[in-house]
């Protein structure tokens, strides 16, 4: 592999850093229990705008 073509280490070494987080995030949610409305879900990830219907 010729040198342009290897991750530089700090792009490496963050990159492994988020993948850690994921790790992390995704064994608090399934830690979680309970329901979450689906009105809820929409609010959280910014569906609920109104004229987003209006089609």
């Amino acid at each position: 592999m010729s040198r342009e073509n290897q991750p530089n280490p700090f792009e490496r070494r963050r990159r492994v850093l988020e993948d850690e987080e994921d790790v992390r995030a995704a064994a608090v949610a399934r830690r979680e229990t309970g329901r979450v409305s689906q009105e809820e879900l929409e609010r959280e990830l910014g569906l609920n705008n109104p004229r987003d219907r209006e089609s």
